[in-house]
């Protein structure tokens, strides 16, 4: 389900039964206020005005779970599936962006850095850097995991990246 805390105290927000009641994987406003959930089972809802609606973003494959939302400096928005694959926003949709090379990997985190590389992590296949088109798979060298769980970029540039029993990369 969902929740709000108002700095008060924590409600639940009225959604359909659907999403009430399936797991939240991920969450992220867009600049325009949209709130975007992704569900385990129950897909991907935007909420706006506390509306709920669905969005197919692969109709072909309903089992996907969105584990991953990101939104880059254009406004597009990026999706990442238990499943592996990436999906950018169109004008028409979403459209699966192909991670050649790369083996199917839970996608747990996408960011973009100031220098345009899109990055993303994976619970099996590590660190993924999308840089002009293709995609890399960075050699994280001594890091014990390659459960990568979580990305962010500090003021100074550096790229954070957290692991599964293997810290900060």
């Amino acid at each position: 389900g969902l929740f709000r805390y108002d700095g008060d105290a924590t409600r639940p927000v009225a959604l359909t039964d659907a999403v009430q009641n399936a797991p939240v994987r991920a969450l992220r406003a867009d600049r325009d206020g949209v709130l975007w959930i992704g569900t385990e089972n129950a897909g991907l809802y935007r909420v706006e005005s506390d509306r709920p609606q669905r969005v197919e973003f692969d109709p072909t494959n309903a089992e996907q779970v969105v584990t991953a939302i990101h939104e880059d400096a254009a406004g597009a928005l990026w999706l990442g599936t238990n499943k592996g694959r990436l999906y950018r926003s169109t004008l028409s949709g979403f459209s699966e962006f192909a991670l050649r090379g790369q083996q199917a990997s839970i996608i747990r985190a996408i960011r973009h850095d100031r220098n345009g590389n899109l990055w993303i992590a994976t619970l099996r296949s590590g660190l993924l850097r999308l840089s002009h088109g293709e995609v890399a798979a960075l050699d994280t060298g001594d890091v014990p995991s390659s459960e990568v769980r979580a990305l962010h970029e500090d003021a100074e540039g550096s790229l954070w990246v957290g692991t599964y029993g293997g810290g900060l990369l």
